[in-house]
């Protein structure tokens, strides 16, 4: 019979050290429930390094990814797609959604307003470890050639510039605000559900197809056994460059 062990790998990105590896003191019978019990080892190790009292609110977040999976991906009521699963996502969506931003929210709480905003800095990819392009699919504009950007990366990351965040709906809401009080960039980031190809739902057609990650033919609606296990907790980063005269 197949066992499952779990062994953490933490490393620090801003430094590039490895502490060593933590193998969980016992097994799994399956890769759901090691998966799962990563969440929690791995947030439990790394806020033990100087964070502990935040640890019921992140293993509420975990609570949240557990409940989803357990649903979405486990039980047997929710194996095919229907209109009727359909509306308890989209309920799910807000209800977890909101949940979700009312944790974090209350994490932040522990966090000095300067981690807050280089983290955000590090979000947007102003932390000038590259340079920046972005595009769709009717303009592009780059830190390179482009003042404003340029100038507005500098703005943002000035010390005397400060961050504020707040709650609305499912969202927190980040603005940088310089000396003078004005709101000079504005981040939206959403927490809401990520079905990540679980269901087979394709768009203009119901025919079954054959699936090469979940070795087997799926119908339309199909809960698929591989990819309903990457179900997922999401947030998204959202960078108003318009209001600010960007593009």
């Amino acid at each position: 019979m197949t066992k499952y062990v779990l062994i953490l790998f933490l490393c620090s990105m801003n430094t590039n050290v490895c502490v060593p590896p933590y193998q969980v003191p016992h097994d799994y019978p399956d890769i759901y429930e090691c998966f799962l019990a990563g969440y929690k080892y791995s947030s439990d190790k790394i806020i033990k390094l100087g964070k502990e009292k935040i640890l019921p609110l992140v293993h509420r977040l975990d609570d949240i990814q557990i409940a989803l999976k357990q649903k979405y991906a486990k039980d047997p009521r929710y194996a095919w797609w229907s209109d009727k699963i359909g509306e308890e996502w989209v309920n799910d969506c807000r209800e977890w959604g909101h949940l979700g931003a009312d944790l974090i929210y209350e994490i932040l709480g522990h966090f000095t307003n300067d981690q807050i905003k280089n983290r955000i800095i590090e979000m947007i990819g102003f932390d000038a470890t590259e340079e920046m392009f972005f595009m769709d699919k009717k303009k592009m504009v780059n830190s390179l050639t482009n003042s404003r950007l340029k100038d507005l990366r500098s703005a943002v990351v000035d010390k005397k510039t400060t961050i504020k965040y707040y709650r609305h709906e499912k969202n927190l809401k980040f603005d940088f605000v310089d000396s003078l009080g004005t709101t000079i960039l504005a981040v939206n980031i959403p927490f809401t559900l990520n079905r990540n190809g679980a269901f087979h739902l394709p768009e203009g057609h119901k025919r079954p197809r054959y699936s090469k990650t979940d070795k087997m033919v799926v119908e339309y609606g199909q809960r698929r056994p591989k990819k309903s296990q990457q179900i997922t907790t999401s947030i998204n980063t959202y960078t108003d460059f318009a209001a600010a005269g960007i593009v």
